[in-house]
């Protein structure tokens, strides 16, 4: 019980700083007695890191099958891998058997004292998660962090159904927080200066989009159009899962595609436009919104940051731009629940009774004074209390910082 076994599946070109938390982290948890293993899904950089290479795809798992009474053909994970992977159900089950028999060796051969998977919505990491509580493994999940350059961990779910949101102690504490200046300035200067917002690679962009010439100039618009920038989150996610999750984020891919399109109209309306600027899962996926029709839609692969700086408003599925845009105190809507929307947060598009009446809010600059002050707390808790930070040098107190939390709970070895 010496093992803190870790799911990652990070490319270092994608996000170096996530391996740096892993290499830092092992050698403190190596202080306590304690080994870092991790189980990946890329290739690792650091010599030094113990890990377990996996396929990428769970199709690709290769195991014989594991008979237990739990691993039935009406397992609710079976309907989830057929929805996530666009597979057969025949496929699906043996999928699902594959890899519950792989998680179950792994787990009883490391036997961890701790498990940290990746992403909660991801399949292997719900079955992961399956096979601690059946262990009574001490488990927690992972994911890229709401502020760029950070890393979430949660005992719960990396989505709405995250602690901040169940847990008694952290709505309490959000009600009663004010953030310090300091708080407040430190994100300031994070997201100004040669911040980016981007958190893939450019390397894809449209070249249409980089001609020098302003958004406006680029789209034939004049300088009175008013842009509606969408940023929507990659799929397969919340949309592959159970209608708890779905109906959790009052979203799913129907829904989603209806609200566009009644939002799309009614911004034609009054002379707006749209641009979407899809996760870059989506396309590889067959996740995207359906543009057809809709002649005020444009469809964007350019400059991000061009983007998020000449939009008017933005309006966000679950994308953690969301919150590079709050900081910037631009007016925004969410077509689903969010991290920031709310009665007294950013308006979210189920909470109207009609399009206009959503836009209109979006538009309302005196309730955005107020709007503003309470999403920068938000964000400004989730920095100082949530998020485990991993810029510059700042990831190894994140990482010493996760080991004494580790070890409280494990122990030392004896």
């Amino acid at each position: 019980m010496n093992t803190v076994m870790a799911f990652h599946c990070v490319p270092w070109e994608v996000d170096e700083s996530i391996e740096r938390f892993w290499s830092a982290l092992r050698i403190h948890l190596k202080r306590s007695g304690k080994e870092l293993l991790l189980i990946t899904t890329t290739s690792i950089k650091d010599p030094e890191l113990p890990y377990v290479k996996i396929p990428y795809l769970l199709m690709d798992f290769n195991h014989e099958k594991l008979v237990d009474c739990f691993l039935s053909e009406s397992h609710p994970m079976v309907q989830i891998l057929q929805d996530w992977y666009n597979v057969s159900r025949e496929q699906s089950i043996l999928m699902h058997s594959n890899v519950n028999a792989y998680i179950f060796r792994l787990i009883d051969t490391i036997n961890p004292s701790v498990v940290i998977s990746w992403q909660s919505a991801h399949p292997l990491s719900r079955m992961v998660r399956e096979v601690c509580v059946k262990y009574d493994i001490q488990w927690w999940v992972a994911e890229r962090g709401w502020i760029k350059s950070t890393l979430m961990l949660d005992i719960c779910e990396n989505n709405i159904l995250s602690e901040v949101n169940r847990s008694l102690v952290i709505n309490r504490s959000i009600e009663r927080y004010e953030p310090s200046e300091i708080i407040l300035r430190e994100l300031d200067d994070r997201f100004n200066g040669e911040y980016s917002a981007a958190r893939y690679s450019n390397a894809s962009e449209n070249l249409e989009f980089s001609s020098g010439k302003s958004l406006r100039e680029k789209l034939n618009l004049s300088n009175q159009t008013p842009i509606w920038a969408l940023f929507t989150h990659g799929e397969p996610h919340i949309h592959a899962l159970s209608s708890v999750l779905k109906n959790a984020h009052n979203s799913d891919s129907e829904k989603m595609q209806q609200k566009f399109v009644l939002l799309a109209e009614c911004l034609q309306r009054v002379g707006a436009v749209i641009i979407v600027r899809e996760h870059p899962f989506n396309k590889t996926n067959g996740r995207s919104l359906v543009l057809d029709g809709l002649s005020n839609v444009y469809s964007h692969s350019g400059d991000l940051d061009e983007l998020i700086a000449e939009a008017d408003v933005g309006l966000f599925t679950l994308s953690t731009l969301q919150f590079d845009w709050a900081m910037k105190s631009k007016p925004f809507g969410v077509l689903c629940k969010s991290f920031l929307s709310g009665t007294s947060l950013a308006p979210q598009y189920d909470n109207y009774d009609s399009p206009e009446s959503f836009v209109d809010d979006c538009l309302n600059n005196v309730r955005w004074l107020e709007r503003n002050k309470q999403i920068k707390k938000r964000i400004a808790y989730f920095y100082e209390f949530q998020l485990l930070d991993l810029e510059n040098s700042a990831f190894d107190e994140s990482a010493e910082y996760l080991c004494n939390l580790i070890i409280n709970i494990c122990g030392h070895e004896l």
